[in-house]
């Protein structure tokens, strides 16, 4: 968890499965919505935007659900 400057709480988490992992960023208003699903050890769906930043590739979560 992090602070934006505007105060509100995000999240950068990284997710693997068998082919490898990658970081989700979770903006606030995605984690606010979905607070109690983004906890460790869950076996998570995430629906979001592929983003290349610096070379390295994200998934901006916009949805999630526990499978």
């Amino acid at each position: 968890h992090i602070h934006t400057k505007k105060g509100e709480n995000m999240m950068f988490a990284k997710i693997q499965d068998f082919s490898g992992s990658i970081e989700v960023v979770i903006f606030p208003k995605t984690l606010a919505e979905f607070k109690d699903i983004f906890t460790l050890d869950k076996c998570i769906a995430i629906k979001g935007k592929i983003t290349t930043r610096n070379g390295t590739r994200s998934i901006l979560a916009e949805k999630a659900k526990v499978l």
